[in-house]
């Protein structure tokens, strides 16, 4: 196949080493590192790679994977401050990420080449941050959290990947703010200007949105307007990319041509201006990579030699992985790396079978981004964004022009005016197509896991569609595609018990072969992990109470996830009165329950033992308590129900003996007396708790239970019956 003569340029080889040796010493599925590198080897051998070469790239691998190891251990490491204690540091802010009203988060870093970031949030500051001010701050340092739910955020590998080490909070009694001298001070007051400027331009929330498009400012936008640009699928237009290096280098090209200049004397300043602007956005992942693409494409001009694009991605993913290999792990990195490899691959192949055309070319370079892009976002963000494609071709030519625009409405104050109407009705338009699209049925859906070997094959199929004249083998790798989906659906446990971390709260999943049942949402809805293993649908969400920490997530939920039926308990309870009507114009189904009731589901039972009286003066008492029972397997959960209600329920009921036990209310010493637990009597109790002031879980609690386990400890507790066996496993290892 022609495609795998790529694989014979030097530049890719090593890139390919460096990524695999970066990923075999950091990542965690090793199936799939062992399936790299089988397929790794046997290219090179098909190729009949020379000994000398397969020589050097064993010896990149293995200097690369030290290389990484070390990266690891320099990052976890640098801190001599032990985690929750204080930390003084002083440095410049390099990336703002957030610009709220009660809190600023940035990243700051001190001089020198070798010093990693650190990640700053400041409470009640009311002065704006820009890259370039100097900080003076003390506060407490929190160590990166690893990932503690399953396609949950994996704050250790993110901030890594940023060559930042730690995180810092802090109010703004304690911190200095100087202006920084230097380069850095320079563009990050230019920085601070063009925000400005669009805001006088074009007043605060539109100007927001062109700062964002220009350069990737988009720490102050408003939440709602973020959401409504992602589940259009056009929240790439805020990500600074390939695209608006090329909106800045391509005028700047006519323009000086024009003049008449020759392109070796104007190539040097165009190079310089893409430097600045790479500078000016942070050298974010992307950016870098745009540049240094852009770069090469003047230099090959320049010295008159062929410029090919492979070759120049190569280098900048060089460049970047010789500066933090672990700056895989960065979205940026893995979506602009895929969107650029979707063009380079499929374009062209694809472009040969339609009409030629300006309009063609369009259609089809969005289509092949959508191509790559979509598969690997839903593998990373569990969503589909289902009008992505048409959003972005009727967005795209407006968007250029507004990027286009807006510089010149900047650069040229006396025809600033002008343009900025002209800006401002684009920018109208593009909110007009965003809010319409993300209000349509099934703007996003939700995805369940998709494992790399998915991914990897589904880039093979089409790849093979397009390269390969034996198209049996596109034939062969579909169906070898069908099979690695369909094979985790039949080997799904018949019962699966995921009981989630959501810091001080609950949320939990029941799954069977064909239901999905989520008892609570936690005080934020882990909406990620819960698409890990449910997809679109959750058929019962099942609501203990109305405490924040069990029911804070509903909406994000609603919003998410189609839910067929929704079961609270039968009380006076003013939240649960509002939340029915507001579903009443739903097709979702309320379910009201009261002691005594059941529900049958997929052949397991679910026992309601409680609310036994509907007139509760503690909220936590209001509690739903069920007991599921499953062939021999058998799980108590508890909501947060006090000592007062065991006490009924070990008057009423017989049947609260079971395996496992949800211990109620995070383990608190009013909770779970002695006489209860003794009834019921688990093999094995779950504590699901976070960080708190109440001293959950209390020590007299810990003392009465004989066997368990924490959420706070071990993250996600995943409990799973397949052939008449439990296993137990946790998301911490």
């Amino acid at each position: 196949m022609d495609f795998l003569l790529l694989f014979k340029r030097p530049i890719v080889q090593i890139t390919i080493s460096i990524i695999l040796a970066t990923y075999i010493t950091s990542g965690e599925n090793w199936l799939f590192c062992t399936l790299l590198i089988i397929s790794f080897i046997w290219v090179l051998f098909y190729l009949k790679t020379s000994k000398k070469q397969i020589i050097i790239l064993i010896i990149v691998i293995l200097l690369f994977g030290s290389y990484t190891l070390a990266m690891q251990h320099y990052l976890k490491n640098y801190s001599q401050v032990k985690h929750g204690e204080n930390i003084n540091v002083k440095g410049i802010v390099t990336i703002v990420h957030t610009q709220a009203k009660d809190r600023v988060t940035v990243t700051i870093k001190d001089s020198g080449i070798f010093t990693p970031k650190i990640k700053l949030t400041i409470y009640d500051l009311e002065e704006d941050l820009y890259p370039g001010i100097y900080i003076i701050t003390s506060g407490t340092y929190l160590q990166p959290e690893k990932r503690s739910n399953p396609g949950g955020y994996n704050e250790e590998k993110n901030l890594f990947a940023n060559f930042t080490y730690g995180k810092i909070i802090t109010d703004s009694s304690r911190i200095t703010i100087e202006n920084s001298n230097g380069i850095r001070g320079i563009l990050g007051s230019w920085y601070y200007y063009i925000c400005k400027q669009c805001e006088k331009f074009l007043g605060e929330d539109y100007g927001k949105i062109l700062s964002g498009m220009l350069i990737g400012a988009k720490e102050s936008i408003d939440e709602e307007t973020v959401t409504l640009f992602r589940i259009s699928g056009l929240s790439h237009t805020m990500a600074v990319s390939g695209s608006h290096v090329m909106y800045l280098m391509a005028p700047l090209i006519f323009l000086f041509s024009k003049l008449s200049l020759k392109r070796r004397r104007y190539y040097p300043i165009i190079a310089v201006i893409l430097i600045v602007f790479c500078l000016l956005t942070c050298m974010k992942p992307s950016v870098v990579r745009a540049t240094i693409m852009a770069l090469c494409i003047l230099g090959a001009d320049y010295f008159y030699e062929q410029y090919n694009a492979l070759n120049a991605l190569c280098f900048s993913a060089l460049c970047l992985l010789l500066c933090n290999p672990l700056v895989i792990y960065d979205v940026g990195f893995i979506l602009s790396f895929t969107c650029v490899l979707s063009i380079l691959l499929f374009y062209t192949p694809i472009y040969k079978l339609v009409k030629k055309g300006v309009i063609t070319s369009v259609i089809v370079l969005t289509f092949v981004v959508q191509l790559g892009v979509s598969i690997v976002s839903g593998k990373i963000f569990y969503i589909f964004y289902s009008y992505s494609m048409i959003v972005n071709l009727l967005v795209f030519p407006v968007r250029m022009i507004v990027t286009i625009l807006g510089w010149l409405m900047l650069i040229i104050p006396f025809v600033g005016s002008w343009l900025s109407i002209i800006v401002f009705t684009l920018l109208d338009y593009i909110l007009v197509i965003a809010t319409y699209f993300s209000s349509l049925p099934l703007s996003t859906i939700s995805l369940s896991y998709i494992s790399p070997l998915v991914v990897s094959i589904y880039f093979l199929v089409i790849i093979t569609l397009l390269y390969s004249e034996n198209k049996n083998a596109s034939l062969i790798l579909f169906f070898v595609l069908i099979i690695t989906i369909i094979i985790p659906l039949i080997m799904k446990p018949s019962l699966r018990l995921v009981f989630f971390d959501v810091g001080q709260g609950d949320c939990h999943l029941i799954q069977t072969k064909n239901n999905d049942i989520v008892i609570d949402t936690g005080p934020y809805a882990p909406s990620n992990s819960l698409s890990h293993f449910t997809g679109q649908v959750i058929d019962y969400l099942m609501l203990t109470h109305s405490h924040e920490d069990h029911i804070g997530g509903v909406t994000e939920l609603l919003k998410r996830f189609k839910i067929s039926n929704i079961v609270i308990p039968d009380v006076n309870d003013e939240y649960f009165t509002k939340l029915e009507q507001q579903l009443s114009t739903t097709s979702i189904n309320i379910i009201r329950v009261n002691a005594g009731e059941q529900l049958l589901v997929d052949n397991m039972i679910i026992d309601f033992f409680s609310p036994i009286d509907k007139n509760y003066e503690n909220i936590n008492n209001t509690s739903l308590v069920l007991k599921i029972s499953y062939k021999e397997v058998s799980v108590l959960y508890t909501g947060d129900i006090e000592q007062e209600v065991e006490a009924q329920l070990l008057e009423t009921n017989e049947q609260l003996d079971c395996d496992i036990l949800k211990v109620a209310h995070h383990g608190s010493n009013t909770s779970t007396g002695i006489e209860f637990y003794n009834k019921v009597s688990p093999i094995i109790s779950i504590i699901s708790v976070g960080y708190n002031k109440f001293n959950h879980p209390a020590e007299e609690t810990l003392n009465r239970l004989k066997n368990y386990i924490r959420t706070d400890e071990f993250g996600a507790i995943i409990i799973t019956y397949k052939n008449r066996k439990l296993s137990l496993t946790t998301e911490k290892k």
